[in-house]
């Protein structure tokens, strides 16, 4: 079995935003590599394996910040120095984050599980 934990942090004063961080972490099945991608308010970061970013200050504070993270599920197979690899699934998080709330949809791809959940936090 392979994961991918997503997380968000930021500070409100329940007006204002001022700053958001996120971070990913993978692992699961030898065989299996993770690439990561996290965007906050349109800057990117990515990376193989595990992903966090700096923290993103808000200069004026924002009443509204988007944080979107993604990692792509690898399996690379090599037997005799012959192989094969290539994306197996997906995970998303789109993180709404506002003053008072954080509304979040989190999707998923696979071949025969493709979950979709939503809320309010």
């Amino acid at each position: 079995m392979t994961r991918s934990q997503q997380w968000v942090e930021y500070e409100t004063d329940c007006v204002n935003i001022y700053w958001a961080t996120a971070w990913i972490n993978t692992g699961g099945i030898p065989g299996y590599i993770f690439k990561n991608m996290i965007t906050i308010a349109g800057q990117k970061w990515s990376g193989w394996g595990p992903l966090a970013t700096p923290k993103v200050n808000f200069s004026p504070p924002a009443s509204q910040v988007n944080v979107k993270e993604t990692t792509g599920f690898y399996l690379g197979i090599s037997i005799n120095g012959y192989g094969v690899s290539g994306q197996v699934a997906s995970g998303t998080t789109n993180w709404n984050l506002h003053s008072t709330y954080i509304f979040y949809t989190a999707s998923g791809t696979a071949a025969l599980n493709a979950p979709v959940s939503s809320g309010t936090l």
